[in-house]
């Protein structure tokens, strides 16, 4: 089964929540995720791995494969 979501692109008014997140991270983080061994890098690692973790919870997913990318050219 292949389950594709994509909101980010084709939704103008998003959750709070969103813009808080993304608010701290641009604040207190910045870093890329599998570039480099430093704190930000890794916190940033952190939360895709959560993000798939509560994806996965929420379509009970037991082993989760998921890929999260950029752009419909590169996901086909």
């Amino acid at each position: 089964m292949m389950l594709y979501l994509d909101n980010a692109a084709t939704t103008l008014k998003k959750p709070l929540s969103v813009y808080a997140t993304l608010f701290k991270s641009t604040l207190f983080s910045g870093g890329n995720a599998g570039r480099g061994g430093h704190k930000m890098s890794m916190d940033a690692v952190r939360a895709i791995v959560d993000t798939q973790d509560l994806i996965a919870q929420l379509f009970n997913i037991k082993k989760p494969k998921m890929l999260f990318l950029r752009k419909m050219r590169r996901t086909l």
